[in-house]
């Protein structure tokens, strides 16, 4: 008889906590726009958004400032007023990772704006990790980490965090069902196949990260990896956290 193991493995980045903006909407740039025309589609200040739109969009503007024709740039979202202070949003749309149901997230608190979460759940696309039966459906470990990871990153999100799922399955999102299907389409960030070798599967998910680490240095940044294995009735339930 076996029973469930959740394994959680969080290497510790940078502690400095600038600020991070969630990514809801992107807009087609047109021959002739400029980040003025792209922010005021949206009805929103070029003042007063313009430097959030660079944070955001740095590795595709031409000279740090200029758009380019055809590509696809993040626009910020339009922050509301607290008490007479402007906060992040209070709704936030544009998750379909999450599903049809669970796009949308309510927005609880703003106690981790400025943080970075990467969330990987164990093995995907070829490897399905542990494998057992429930009568005669068969379960397979990563895809209840999966939903367990995406649970995870829309609390995140809930309270101000950007949340990056490094590993992906753009057609599942949150499932309530008890029993979650068995498949192999899973992708590493940003669309790549998953390899089968475990060395190959590790550097690519290693390598994603770290590129996105250094996209979003001297911000606030945490990686957490979700594994659920089996162990024996008899055995504890172990927890393994590593530190760098």
């Amino acid at each position: 008889m076996k029973k469930i193991l959740v394994l959680v493995v969080m290497l510790v980045f940078s502690s400095v906590q600038l600020y991070s903006q969630d990514k809801e909407k992107t807009v087609v740039a047109q021959k002739g726009e400029g980040i003025y025309t792209l922010l005021r589609k949206f009805n929103m200040s070029p003042s007063k958004y313009y430097s959030d739109f660079i944070a955001l969009n740095k590795d595709n503007l031409r000279n740090g400032k200029h758009l380019y024709e055809g590509k696809t740039y993040i626009i910020p979202d339009r922050l509301i007023k607290v008490d007479g202070k402007e906060e992040l949003p209070a709704i936030v749309n544009g998750y379909p990772i999450f599903g049809k149901k669970h796009a949308t997230v309510q927005r609880k608190s703003n106690k981790l704006k400025g943080a970075v979460y990467y969330l990987i759940s164990g093995h995907g696309g070829p490897d399905p990790g542990a494998v057992t039966k429930y009568g005669k459906k068969l379960i397979s470990e990563d895809e209840y980490a999966y939903d367990i990871t995406l649970r995870l990153g829309r609390e995140l999100i809930s309270h101000g965090a950007l949340v990056y799922i490094i590993i992906r399955d753009e057609n599942d999102g949150i499932r309530d069902g008890k029993l979650l299907p068995v498949d192999y389409d899973e992708v590493c960030y940003p669309n790549k196949t998953i390899p089968l070798n475990q060395v190959a599967r590790l550097k690519q998910r290693v390598d994603a990260v770290n590129d996105l680490y250094m996209q979003n240095k001297g911000k606030y940044q945490r990686l957490i990896v979700t594994h659920i294995d089996s162990r024996s009735v008899g055995q504890n339930i172990d927890v393994f956290f590593y530190h760098q």
